[in-house]
């Protein structure tokens, strides 16, 4: 390789560093991407033991959510269904009724619900009524 060819690619190499800090300069840092909705908090909350039946669940995400018809459930200790009627979403926070007189021990929520940016979402969490099962 002759030197003027090594010349003219440190040149370029050089040209190349010096538009990329200008466009960061010009530009900014890219932005961070968007996250997807997340469930940040539960009543009962997730994991505990309470003493009587809820007469609902309530989850709490990191945004708004979009309710998928028949995705969201709670079972019962004997698998059977404990949610009464549609849940009710409202921004981030989604209420389940529970039907009255639920029995000891844990219930699983499960839910799937669309995020902020379009994406499916889902998971599923327990809680105990009187003590663990």
């Amino acid at each position: 390789m002759t030197v003027d060819r090594r010349r003219a690619r440190r040149r370029l190499a050089a040209l190349a560093g010096v538009l990329t800090g200008l466009l960061f300069v010009l530009l900014g840092p890219a932005a961070p991407a968007s996250a997807h909705a997340a469930l940040v908090g539960s009543d009962p909350a997730a994991d505990t033991i309470v003493p009587d039946a809820p007469n609902r669940v309530t989850l709490t995400f990191s945004e708004s959510v979009q309710l998928l018809d028949g995705k969201i459930q709670v079972l019962a200790p004997d698998g059977s269904r404990a949610d009464q009627g549609e849940p009710q979403g409202g921004g981030n926070t989604v209420t389940i009724p529970l039907r009255s007189g639920g029995g000891r021990g844990t219930y699983l929520v499960s839910y799937r619900v669309i995020s902020a940016d379009s994406h499916p979402v889902g998971g599923s969490l327990t809680f105990s009524v009187g003590a663990a099962s």
